[in-house]
């Protein structure tokens, strides 16, 4: 198993699974059924700024075209399918369903996702009602 590091737990939680039909080995980390909150952590970067969260998570084998993400007030959950035909036949060669509940709302509008050699990048700007904003006193 492994661990959830304190600093990302207060960031957010998360569930989810990775799994690899047909008997093929999963990725470190993961153990192709939904999993717990700590083990959905492996593979999983969490930073958050005054500004934003960005979220790095490890998703080989798969193409930019094959993910969908969605973002709900301060939950984002990514999906991903990779399938390959043989002949006439399609199968699932892989597949990733992951959700996170963030520590605070971020606004869809502006999200950006990359992924390159295997690794999703997730930039979610907070929203402005979620940033903190100095208050002036009068007298």
């Amino acid at each position: 198993m492994c661990p959830f590091p304190a600093e990302e737990s207060r960031l957010l939680s998360a569930q989810g699974a990775f799994n690899v039909p047909g008997g093929q080995a999963h990725p470190p980390g993961f153990t192709g059924a939904s999993v717990s909150h700590a083990e959905a952590s492996c593979g999983v970067k969490a930073r958050e700024t005054e500004q934003d969260f960005t979220l790095t998570l490890d998703a080989p084998g798969f193409e930019p075209s094959e993910f969908d993400i969605q973002v709900l007030q301060d939950t984002v959950t990514i999906s991903a399918e990779h399938n390959v035909t043989e002949g006439e036949e399609t199968r699932t060669e892989r597949s990733l369903n992951r959700q996170f509940t963030l520590s605070t709302v971020v606004d869809p509008s502006k999200v950006e996702a990359k992924y390159r050699n295997g690794v999703l990048e997730i930039r979610l700007p907070k929203a402005e009602s979620a940033k903190s904003r100095k208050v002036e006193v009068i007298a």
